[in-house]
């Protein structure tokens, strides 16, 4: 199916779009509103075809934040299920929804941390466009961003000098205390430690080495694995520990070891990110309370590998 090329399928803005691979069925955009992105045909086809109308800005605001971030190109998909065939990071509809915050706490720290993202120093001014860059403000137009910016501005996170159509001004020194609080206790190693919870069955211990390790470390943290930790203590109060020290957690269901149910709980409890993985000949095993939740289904390490290290960077906020 052929798709226009020159307006943004996310927010309908006059945009620069080029078709990928054979038949076009990838397309590419840059887009002044929504950043750099690529979607495959079929996930254009949807988005015109859903009701996903009301959420589109969610989804606008993901790939302007990876823009400003700079974080890897993101290929959206229709369904998870569908991006085992894209070369790096993908990601589907709904989970980029899910990722939105769901309290106006979570909303206004997530701009000001877009604003930070923005400065090339403390105290640098920005100038935001309202049309433009309501992105930016995960608001779902300008009129949006402009009560958006005046919250921040009425709770002396930032300072503005607002003129006709744009939003100016500098994140005082309450916005970086309310970010330092945001981050407070979160380390660099605890930034970049990401700890694994999997059966040790000795069958496994290639899965980690060249599966997982080998992704979260290509994705630019460290794994750790609780039985290769050195300790003089109770088992079960390190990986409390290590689990709180972690930035985010990768739970293998394989084998279906009851600890992993626990590790990938207490994360989930502290609101730790988690990712689901299990071989494929024991997802079915799944137990009912986590079989809701988007398992990566691997054939082998290398297929793990690939899975995985796009899973990080597609779902996983960059490190600051």
């Amino acid at each position: 199916m052929e798709h226009e090329l020159t307006k943004c399928p996310l927010c309908f803005k006059p945009a620069k779009g080029i078709g990928l691979g054979p038949l076009d069925q990838m397309l590419k955009f840059e887009c002044v509103r929504c950043g750099q992105f690529q979607i495959t045909d079929e996930a254009v086809t949807c988005l015109q075809e859903s009701q996903i109308a009301k959420d589109l800005f969610k989804i606008s605001a993901y790939t302007r934040e990876r823009a400003i971030s700079k974080r890897p190109i993101v290929t959206i998909v229709s369904e998870n299920r569908h991006s085992g065939n894209v070369a790096g990071a993908a990601i589907d509809f709904q989970s980029i929804i899910a990722q939105f915050p769901d309290t106006i706490l979570g909303r206004l720290n997530r701009v000001l941390r877009n604003i930070l993202s923005s400065s090339p120093f403390p105290g640098a001014r920005f100038q935001f466009n309202l049309d433009n860059d309501y992105p930016v403000f995960l608001a779902e137009n300008p009129e949006a961003c402009w009560f958006i910016g005046k919250a921040l501005e009425t709770e002396g996170l930032i300072s503005t000098t607002n003129t006709m159509g744009h939003i100016n001004g500098a994140l005082t020194v309450g916005g970086w205390d309310r970010i330092s609080k945001v981050e407070q206790g979160r380390t660099p190693t605890r930034l970049k430690q990401v700890f694994v919870a999997m059966s040790f069955d000795s069958s496994l211990d290639d899965v980690f080495k060249d599966g997982m390790e080998k992704a979260i470390v290509g994705a630019g943290y460290k794994a750790l694995r609780v039985d290769l930790k050195e300790h003089n203590d109770k088992i079960c109060d390190v990986i409390v520990a290590e689990i709180r020290k972690s930035h985010f957690v990768v739970a293998d269901f394989t084998m279906h070891k009851a600890g992993v149910y626990f590790e990938a709980g207490f994360a989930l409890g502290l609101g730790i990110p988690v990712i689901w993985t299990c071989r494929k000949d024991h997802l079915s095993l799944t137990h009912f309370d986590t079989r809701q939740y988007n398992h990566i289904a691997w054939d082998d390490e290398q297929d793990l590998f690939e899975k995985l290290r796009r899973r990080i960077e597609a779902t996983i906020p960059i490190l600051q």
